[in-house]
């Protein structure tokens, strides 16, 4: 038997639940790729997480391994109402060296119901990416926002004029709303 199995409560009742969460929570710091995606998966089951244990997993966004990566995007993008620190690290993802890291990236983002003016300001930013994907998925991220401050709403409306079909579309579909 694997010795790292030896900390898990034996029992799941309310009572050990959080001694297995933070049991599980330990993992994401073993040497193992293995053991710290089991532990990012096995935690992504639970509807919510404690704080404390949420900004452990996000420390899985900085992972050197792609997957890693890719499964801490999955979890996080399931939490309500995650704190701003958790969306900011989200929001570093999006520029990602993989596709894949970058599409889960705005697939969390667009989930939340509202992000930081920062984050907004950032996304707003790259909307000059000469990739008409990224530049359609940050207006639909941006769209969605309850609010945001008039420089981001300048920056979707100026790509009114982009001679792609594609970005052209996705501005006047969003500016409608």
């Amino acid at each position: 038997m694997d010795p790292r199995l030896s900390t898990l409560p034996l029992s799941k009742n309310a009572s050990d639940h959080q001694s297995y969460l933070n049991a599980i929570a330990a993992q994401l710091e073993d040497e193992n790729s293995f053991f710290r995606e089991a532990a990012v998966i096995a935690l992504g089951k639970q509807p919510t997480l404690p704080s404390h244990i949420l900004q452990g997993v996000a420390t899985q966004l900085e992972d050197k391994e792609g997957a890693i990566r890719k499964s801490t995007l999955k979890v996080l993008d399931k939490q309500p109402n995650p704190p701003d620190s958790i969306l900011r690290a989200v929001a570093g993802r999006i520029e990602d060296e993989f596709k894949f890291i970058r599409a889960s990236t705005i697939t969390a983002l667009c989930k939340q119901p509202a992000l930081p003016d920062d984050i907004l300001k950032t996304l707003a930013a790259l909307l000059g990416d000469k990739h008409s994907f990224a530049q359609a998925a940050d207006i639909e991220i941006l769209s969605k926002q309850p609010v945001f401050p008039n420089e981001i709403v300048e920056a979707v409306a100026a790509k009114l004029d982009d001679k792609d079909d594609f970005i052209h579309a996705a501005v006047v579909e969003k500016l409608g709303k």
